[in-house]
């Protein structure tokens, strides 16, 4: 998609295999446990993970020179812009309590604009195709600490998909071993 987008992007076949088995593991987070399915949550979700893909590179390849907060703050701003429609056709009959706007404006400003900025440092960091590697670790992260924290259940889609998101990660992100060139005799 990257390349077809002309943002070259080079991966290496291993680092190929191991985004295939990452999102094989996210398939198997998402996929497993569903029951009938609910196919507007399922293309929201692989919409943002499109997106949370090809955006680092995009910002690397396109938007390097901009500043990254006007990079953030129209992310941000796009994505209110899609959202508000099925925000207001969800929107609760009943007034909104102080404690969940406050929530909110936590969530957006540290858990949304924070992670932006720690997300555009690791792009600097590591590179735009290490750092797709994110897309794949969020979910699995987040279903752990659910079963964790909150007592989900632990269910086989977890079983499954969280060690092929862990191992594609690994295999997406390790360096290519490099050919040390022996001395001639």
């Amino acid at each position: 998609i990257a390349r077809a987008m002309g943002l070259d992007s080079r991966l290496s076949g291993m680092r190929l295999v191991g985004l295939g088995v990452g999102f094989a593991g996210v398939a198997a987070l998402v996929g497993l446990d569903v029951s009938g399915g609910d196919f507007l949550s399922v293309a929201a979700i692989s919409i943002t993970v499109l997106g949370y893909s090809l955006g680092p590179i995009i910002v690397d390849r396109k938007l390097s020179s901009a500043p990254s907060v006007a990079v953030i703050a129209a992310s941000l701003t796009i994505n209110a812009l899609i959202y508000a429609p099925f925000a207001w056709l969800t929107w609760p009959t009943e007034a909104v309590p102080a404690n969940a706007w406050w929530s909110i404006v936590a969530l957006g400003a540290v858990c949304t604009a924070g992670a932006f900025i720690i997300f555009f440092a690791l792009i600097a960091e590591v590179g735009p195709a290490r750092t797709t590697v994110i897309t794949y670790v969020n979910p699995g992260v987040a279903v752990i600490l659910g079963v964790l924290i909150l007592g989900e259940p632990l269910t086989p889609g977890i079983v499954i998909g969280f060690p092929l998101v862990l191992a594609g990660s690994f295999l997406a992100t390790r360096r290519a071993p490099t050919m040390e060139s022996e001395p001639h005799a």
